[in-house]
């Protein structure tokens, strides 16, 4: 009953406050602006119009229907474009040729091969500025001082250096390891390889030239036949607790399955040993928990980097990511899983060894973060 009132209480003020501050619907002349949104006219001059005022990127009502005509230029890579609306108006332009499969949507004019834009490499394109050699890179760090490193992108497909810059250390806590080049805060400055660097402003002279001295280790393992697989995403491997890692999923679908969606940004494997106490008997719980005993402790994470640089960890995925390990000396030959650990949400999950191959083991992983080996008590 006292909800009753309540409603009946409201509609009452609401009767009452329109009739206080007299609220009519006035109604536009003939002629004149009807649409109470739109503010400003059509940006047609032969319509008499207004805008609608829902769209920041349109200056023409919805009314005014477009339609184009294209027109090939004797150029490679344009067209004149010649547009008219229902309301009178039309104009042209000249717009750049969109080529698919070797011709123009638009126009229609098909695309002159060329050869690729790379000054090292002489195939010849004709859909693309680079070949299909070309296409993809491979970025490597070298350590400078304790401070900085060099990147060098270069092209998978010939010698071409694509791009190179100094940057910060990008420490990853769990490691204590720069994520790009494998620098360890906490190492000696006095050893061989570090009395032997120059100083940034030295050394940079040579950026251009001198890439081959780079010290991350190459993300692969190789199964009990000799098989070396090599991981199919850019990869950082510096862990002492299993013998190689690679992603075995290719490369073009690992962006679907952990949910990449932005251009241009790849995905990146990042494995070494997890040194935190506290993790590893939080780990050393959890397998008791699923009757397990850990032998050993390592992370195992996901990244997305852009073209600009920023870095986001992924924890989890879509669709499975399929892993490879190779497994330490002690572990050949036996029963071993992987216990991982997802430190964003707290999940734990077993993942069973899929492979045949006892000096390996393989998973379909969801879920990144801190792994262990385990195997059965």
């Amino acid at each position: 009953m006292y909800r009753l009132k309540k409603i009946v209480g409201a509609m009452a003020l609401a009767a009452l406050l329109t009739q206080t501050i007299g609220v009519t619907t006035v109604y536009a002349e003939e002629g004149e602006n009807q649409n109470p949104i739109a503010t400003e006219e059509c940006g047609h001059f032969d319509c008499g119009n207004y805008k609608d005022g829902l769209d920041e990127l349109d200056d023409v009502c919805s009314d005014c229907t477009m339609s184009y005509t294209y027109t090939p230029n004797d150029d490679s890579s344009t067209h004149q474009v010649e547009w008219s609306c229902n309301c009178g108006a039309n104009g042209s332009y000249e717009g750049l040729c969109s080529f698919y499969n070797g011709s123009c949507g638009e126009c229609g004019k098909e695309q002159q091969s060329t050869i690729c834009e790379h000054e090292n490499c002489s195939n010849t394109v004709t859909i693309f500025t680079v070949c299909d050699e070309c296409s993809s890179s491979t970025v490597n760090f070298e350590k400078i001082d304790e401070n900085t490193h060099r990147r060098i992108e270069r092209c998978d497909g010939c010698p071409e250096i694509i791009a190179t810059g100094v940057d910060a250390h990008n420490i990853v806590e769990s490691c204590k390891m720069c994520y790009y080049c494998g620098y360890k805060p906490d190492e000696s400055e006095s050893t061989d390889n570090t009395s032997k660097e120059a100083k940034p402003e030295e050394k940079q002279e040579t950026t251009e030239t001198k890439v081959s001295e780079v010290i991350i280790p190459k993300a692969e393992t190789k199964t009990a036949d000799g098989k070396v697989i090599k991981s199919s995403v850019n990869s950082v491997y510096t862990a002492a607790a299993v013998n190689g890692a690679a992603v075995i999923t290719p490369s073009k679908e690992i962006k679907e399955a952990v949910g990449i969606k932005e251009e241009g940004t790849k995905a990146s494997f990042y494995i070494c040993d997890n040194r935190s106490k506290i993790m590893k008997e939080h780990m050393v719980a959890k397998a008791t928990e699923n009757n397990v005993v850990v032998s050993k402790i390592f992370n195992s994470d996901m990244y997305s980097i852009t073209q600009k640089g920023v870095i986001e960890k992924i924890h989890s995925s879509e669709k499975p990511v399929s892993l490879i390990y190779g497994l330490p000396a002690e572990l050949k030959g036996k029963k071993v899983s992987i216990l991982a650990f997802n430190n964003m949400t707290g999940e734990v999950k077993l993942f069973e060894d899929v492979d045949d191959d006892p000096t390996t083991i393989t998973i379909e992983a969801t879920i990144f973060g801190v792994y262990a080996l385990v195997n059965e008590k």
